[in-house]
């Protein structure tokens, strides 16, 4: 038998229960039988919770371990000089523009740079031509101000180039 003390295993032992107002015993004995009703369910779905994110994480890892790890040697990225030899890159003479055509020029396409700003597109384009060895070309025009007027150019321009890409 168990002092008023110490409660039983469950946490309402019958001597702790014994103390309470009748009331609350028979609230706690209905709340009690509503849980163990309620318990297959909710374990069904604590089970489909967390299998759900377990096949989430498992995905993940996977799709890390293949982009990281093995799309190189197995080639399985996307070869993109396949669809040609140039890309277009607008906004290239600062900021992710930049960024992507590095990216690309790392990949070994040659890239058109076009932005406003013919030092810094002079700037990037040297430095893309000796870090990559590829091909560079710039293209010093304002989209903002994209009209009938530029459109002649900016064909002109393209008109011999065998275009994989166009990026913005």
């Amino acid at each position: 038998m168990l002092s008023p003390a110490r409660t039983s295993v469950d946490g309402f032992g019958s001597t702790v229960s014994a103390y309470l107002p009748l009331a609350l015993r028979k609230a706690l004995a209905v709340e009690n039988a509503a849980v163990q009703k309620a318990q297959p369910v909710l374990a069904a779905i604590g089970g489909i919770a967390i299998t759900y994110v377990a096949v989430k994480a498992i995905y993940n890892i996977g799709k890390g371990v293949t982009t990281y790890f093995l799309a190189g040697p197995l080639h399985l990225g996307a070869d993109l000089k396949k669809s040609g030899e140039w890309a277009v890159i607008t906004g290239s003479s600062d900021g992710i523009g930049k960024e992507f055509a590095f990216q690309l020029a790392a990949k070994g396409l040659n890239v058109v740079l076009v932005s406003r700003t013919i030092d810094k597109l002079e700037g990037v384009a040297r430095e893309i031509s000796a870090r990559y060895n590829v091909q560079t070309k710039i293209i010093a025009i304002d989209l903002s101000k994209m009209g009938p007027h530029n459109v002649p150019q900016l064909q002109e321009e393209l008109k011999d180039l065998d275009i994989a890409l166009l990026g913005t």
